[in-house]
């Protein structure tokens, strides 16, 4: 396990809370951004989904039966590359919805 920037532990006074954290075990990541690439992939390997392709993001919500998906970004149009790019749920939803069954009603 390796962090950076380093410190030396022998004078962790003279380094900063921040120098000290070990962003390995405590930084977070977001599962769902990780899965995002899958789905992506399956898309492109399946067909469903060419990089030119376009997806409406519906400015940052979007209705699926009940539930309200929300992007941090109020997007309107992304190509699949932006959609890894900007981390985006409703459009990594849109390609799925694309590349797999869903019974959802889509609005």
């Amino acid at each position: 396990m390796a962090n950076y920037p380093s410190f030396n532990p022998n004078l962790y006074w003279k380094a900063g809370p921040s120098d000290r954290r070990n962003r390995a075990v405590t930084d977070r990541f977001e599962p769902g951004s990780t899965m995002k690439v899958f789905t992506m992939a399956a898309a492109l390997d399946a067909g469903t989904v060419k990089l030119t392709d376009l997806f409406y993001c519906h400015d940052g919500e979007f209705k699926v039966d009940d539930l309200v998906i929300r992007d941090a970004h109020r997007d309107e149009w992304l190509s699949p590359i932006q959609i890894l790019q900007r981390s985006s749920n409703i459009g990594i939803t849109k390609v799925a919805f694309q590349t797999g069954k869903c019974s959802c009603t889509r609005s």
